[in-house]
């Protein structure tokens, strides 16, 4: 398909979903919504010319998240630089990039990147689906709130 027929069909579908990219919409936050949306577009678009990008528009999105990571450096900026063009072809602008490879963090301005570090409590990390991801050894982790429960007589036979 040409680049330019490409490129109008693709913002044509995008439009038509402005959940997608309109923040201002109740549904905008909501996971379900946002991934019919892009399996939609995915599916219309079929996408061929970029097999990765459809990869991860279907499999590896969460609400407006793309949480999505290559097997080397090279994958990983091919993979960013595809995002890149064909959501930018429908007018859509990738932020808060993160990364553990710098090379793919060279490719974005500094404005565009997590400019620190998201702690839930403490430490370093960048929040990911309720997760903290710490870039710098690539490791997972979550906090959790310690409640103490005071249970009666009543409430014990539901714990």
């Amino acid at each position: 398909m040409a680049e330019h027929v490409f490129n109008i069909k693709f913002v044509g579908e995008v439009e038509k979903r402005p959940e997608l990219y309109n923040y201002t919409l109740p549904q905008y936050s909501r996971k379900d919504v946002a991934e019919k949306g892009w399996m939609e577009v995915g599916k219309e678009m079929n996408l061929s010319d970029f097999p990765s990008v459809r990869k991860a528009l279907l499999f590896h999105t969460y609400v407006d998240d793309i949480c999505v990571g290559a097997d080397s450096e090279d994958a990983a900026v091919e993979l960013q630089s595809a995002l890149i063009t064909v959501l930018g072809q429908a007018g859509l602008e990738l932020k808060k990039w993160s990364s553990n490879t710098q090379s793919v963090l060279n490719n974005v301005s500094p404005e565009d990147r997590v400019s620190r570090a998201l702690p839930f409590d403490e430490g370093d990390g960048v929040k990911v689906l309720g997760l903290r991801w710490c870039p710098r050894d690539d490791s997972f982790d979550y906090g959790f709130l310690d409640e103490k429960i005071v249970a009666t007589k009543k409430e014990g036979c539901c714990l």
